[in-house]
């Protein structure tokens, strides 16, 4: 969300000032640049969720009886 909310503000500013391009850069890519740059940084600073918290997810979003056995291929060929 932090970086959707940079890559649209960084567009408005831009567009807004009539700054656009930037050194030959279109708006929309400069906004591009600072979204990565703002979801790297959000990623490094969030803690990892807890391993017992996704193990419930999965076992929830993904039931036993629909994942398919991690020691056996699927059978493309019935």
């Amino acid at each position: 969300m932090a970086g959707l909310i940079t890559g649209w503000g960084v567009t408005a500013y831009l567009v807004l000032t009539q700054h656009d391009p930037v050194a030959g850069w279109n708006a929309g890519l400069v906004a591009l640049i600072a979204n990565l740059v703002m979801f790297f940084v959000v990623s490094a600073l969030t803690k990892p969720v807890p391993r017992p918290y996704l193990d419930d997810f999965y076992a929830d979003a993904f039931p036993a009886a629909t994942r398919p056995s991690p020691t056996r291929a699927p059978d493309l060929h019935p």
